[in-house]
């Protein structure tokens, strides 16, 4: 058939007109789908951004973080340290006034060695505490380099303890006597 003005047939332009909507859709299905995948990546990247950012003030934290736990630790020995202290010196009292005068040298000296022994006990359990909080930090951490950020020795300091020194340990050793018993 032949067309008056020229243009093809109804049939052919409603193909063009459906082929031309079919890519105008597809065209649209592309740019939003780009547009999303852009949007995923950007909020991606700020997210990453955000945990970097906060991972490194964590990072920045733990050092302080370590040091008050140590610093909390230490006082609990201390406090603990006073109180068998204060404990022992009532138990003398009594224990004195409750024996008789020729067996108080004995007694004092196998005071004198039950507290030595269990503030070196204690010495023991603090120090044991100061490492496995450090350890705890250290597995928490990146593998390599110094686990807490912070360079310097922790635990008993060489030599006798103030407690041990109060105790008067003379063998200057964190050890229990051996033939003492726990009460």
């Amino acid at each position: 058939m032949w067309d008056f003005w020229g243009t093809g047939s109804t049939q052919e332009l409603e193909t063009r007109q459906l082929t031309t909507l079919q890519r105008t859709r597809s065209d649209l299905a592309r740019c939003q789908h780009q547009t999303e995948l852009a949007n995923q990546r950007e909020y991606n990247h700020r997210r990453h951004q955000e945990l970097r950012q906060k991972h490194a003030a964590q990072v920045r934290q733990q050092p302080k973080n370590l040091r008050s736990k140590e610093l909390q630790i230490k006082k609990q020995f201390q406090d603990t340290c006073k109180i068998q202290t204060r404990q022992y010196k009532a138990l003398r009292s009594h224990l004195l006034e409750s024996t008789a005068k020729s067996q108080h040298k004995a007694l004092l000296k196998r005071l004198k060695d039950e507290q030595t022994r269990k503030l070196a006990a204690l010495a023991e359990q603090y120090d044991h505490s100061i490492n496995e909080m450090l350890s705890t930090q250290a597995m928490r951490r990146e593998p390599g380099g110094d686990p807490t950020g912070v360079k310097r020795r922790v635990g008993i300091p060489r030599g006798l303890t103030r407690a041990e020194k109060r105790a008067g340990n003379p063998t200057g050793t964190h050890q229990a006597p051996k033939n003492v018993q726990e009460t």
